[in-house]
Formats: C-alpha cells, sequence, structure tokens
C-alpha cells in the first residue's frame, strides 16, 4: 500500500511538472503571438510607406517633366524675344 502511495506521489510531481511546463509553454507562445502582430504592424507601416514614397517619386518626376516642358517653352521664347529686340536695334 505505501508503494503505491509512493507512486501516486510520484505521479502527482510529474503531473505537476508537466503542467507548469504546459503553462509556460503556453506564456512563450502568447508572446510568440504578440510579437508576430507586432511584426505585421511593422511590416504594415513598412509597406504604407514604401507607397507613398513611390507615389512621392511620381509626383516629383511629373514636375521634373513638367519644369523641363516649361523652360524649353521659355527658351522658345526668349530666343523669339531676341530675334525681335534685334530687328528694332539702331
Amino acid at each position: 500500500m505505501r508503494k503505491g502511495s509512493e507512486l501516486a506521489a510520484c505521479a502527482a510531481d510529474s503531473l505537476r511538472t508537466i503542467q507548469g511546463s504546459a503553462n509556460e509553454t503556453l506564456t512563450r507562445l502568447s508572446e510568440v503571438v504578440s510579437s508576430m502582430h507586432e511584426l505585421s504592424a511593422g511590416t504594415n507601416a513598412i509597406a504604407k510607406n514604401m507607397e507613398e514614397i513611390a507615389d512621392m517619386a511620381d509626383r516629383s518626376g511629373s514636375a521634373i517633366a513638367r519644369n523641363a516642358e516649361i523652360t524649353r517653352s521659355l527658351e522658345a521664347s526668349a530666343r523669339e524675344l531676341d530675334d525681335m529686340v534685334g530687328r528694332f536695334q539702331i
């Protein structure tokens, strides 16, 4: 009978150890899940910022093209004005 009680106590200790390990594993898994959520939020923020940078680059490219066209137009106007002024020289 004593042997059975000792075995039962040993089994109870083993179960408490297993339960403690299971609780620790659950805690660690919760931490991993929390970290994954943070990582996902960070990744989404990075993706959003990259889209904004791409949009700004597109807008800058368009503005540069418009400025180049305006510059060409102003150069043409300056040449025309220079020609006109040249006609009226004494």
